[in-house]
Parts: C-alpha cells; structure tokens; sequence
C-alpha cells in the first residue's frame, strides 16, 4: 500500500468485484477519494502504476480549484457555459467534451453556485458580466 491509494485484494462484496481506491490531500475529516472497481479480475500492477502516476495531476487539479477566487470557474466549467451559451444540452455537451452527462450536471452545479444563480439562462448571463 502507498501513501495515496489502498489496493484491496479480497474480493469486494458478494461477488467476485475487485476495488481498489486512490485518495488526495484533505483538510481534517475530509475525504477525497476516487473508488474503481472491476468484475471478474483483480486489479495488476500496471493499473496501480497507473494512479500513482495519476495521483500528483489529480491533485493539481483539485488544489487549482480551491485556490480559485469565489465566483471564478474553472477552465471547463468556463468551456461548459460557454456550450450552454450556444444552446447545447446536457448529452451534447458531454458528446464535445468526451465527459459524461452526470459531469455535465456536476459542472452546472458547481457554476451555479458560484455565480450564486439556479438556472442556465442566469448563469449564462452572469459568466457573461465577468
């Protein structure tokens, strides 16, 4: 086990589900994690050398993020208003960034409250006042 994930051999559940977890950096009773799982086969080598390489950008990012100014969006959450803006929905947003639908709503959710609006009209307009 490294610093940054916990691999767990043992089968997960019922079945024979492998998981195997990647934690970032957080404030005291936070958790960050992302959590894979696979049917079937454990997780190898190469998929744990893989996170640990993954580990470092995936906390730049995230560290990027909350060093943002309150009401500043993020690069991507700037290149999905902006497809809001020419009226693309959720799934076509998704098809352009190669994202899926429930980031999409993930990253609405996020401009929305940033820009202390509820709806993509007003947030559509308020990123447009910046």
């Amino acid at each position: 086990m490294t610093q940054f994930y916990a691999d767990f051999i043992r089968p997960w559940g019922t079945g024979t589900a492998f998981l195997m977890t990647l934690s970032l950096p957080a404030p005291p009773g936070w958790t960050r994690t992302f959590l894979f799982d696979r049917d079937g086969r454990d997780f190898g080598e190469r998929e744990r050398t893989l996170l640990d390489l993954l580990q470092p950008h995936l906390h730049r990012i995230r560290r990027a993020k909350a060093a943002a100014p309150n009401g500043a969006l993020t690069l991507r959450e700037t290149e999905v208003i902006a497809l809001v803006a020419e009226g693309l929905t959720n799934r076509e947003i998704a098809r352009a960034l190669w994202i899926s639908s429930g980031t999409v709503r993930r990253h609405l959710d996020n401009i929305y409250c940033e820009l202390d609006v509820h709806t993509r009209t007003a947030a559509v307009r308020a990123a447009g006042n910046r």
